[in-house]
């Protein structure tokens, strides 16, 4: 078997889709803050139960592969991971925006067959695509805390500093992926291992994990 991943190709952001919904409330924060942040914003980003949050102190294991495996030939598992943004708005006069930044793995749409299941092995490739997300969510943090994000600048932070990073991160997903031959390449994937543990170690220094 191969192990394999899946990623969402945008975020949830929130506020900012272009649809309808969201430029209602883009005009409620531009021009109405107080009501906005007592209608639209929570004070902490909802994480549903199918959808695990990146912890160095919890490791992925197979249990959370529950959606139902589909008929993909040699494919052993699929992981769905992706960055999850909330915006949020802050400050006296409500004219700051904080955006919530997380890694998530999402038990629903992640699957494993049985055979699968019986190696550790793919399991640990199956986390590295989840390690990937965090390395991705911690640089996206990194570069958010460089702005001053208002209500009214938040789409060009969005569309200047977000989405860059984000399809860098699933540029870098599926590099990953590519040279580690879903994870059958049993050498490259030790070097991504001790890549990704390197990274994850050296970013921790500036941003602390969630």
């Amino acid at each position: 078997f191969q192990a394999s991943s899946l990623r969402r190709k945008a975020f949830f952001w929130g506020i900012t889709d272009l649809n309808t919904s969201s430029m209602n409330q883009l005009f409620l924060l531009l021009f109405f803050p107080l009501l906005a942040n007592t209608v639209l914003m929570p004070d902490t980003p909802v994480f549903p139960a199918e959808e695990i949050v990146w912890s160095s102190q919890r490791r992925l294991s197979w249990d959370d592969f529950k959606a139902t495996p589909e008929n993909r030939g040699f494919t052993g598992a699929i992981t769905y991971a992706t960055i999850k943004a909330t915006p949020k708005v802050t400050g006296f006069f409500n004219n700051q925006i904080e955006v919530e930044v997380a890694a998530i793995f999402r038990c629903d749409k992640s699957w494993a067959k049985d055979k699968a299941r019986e190696s550790e092995y793919l399991l640990n490739h199956e986390q590295r695509h989840f390690d990937i997300a965090e390395m991705y969510a911690r640089k996206i943090r990194w570069a958010l805390e460089q702005h001053n994000i208002t209500p009214r600048n938040y789409p060009q932070v969005k569309k200047e500093v977000i989405e860059p990073l984000f399809k860098e991160y699933v540029q870098h997903d599926e590099s990953y992926d590519h040279s580690t031959a879903h994870g059958l390449r049993s050498a490259v994937q030790e070097e991504w291992d001790d890549q990704l543990d390197t990274e994850l170690g050296l970013m921790e220094e500036v941003l602390t994990d969630k």
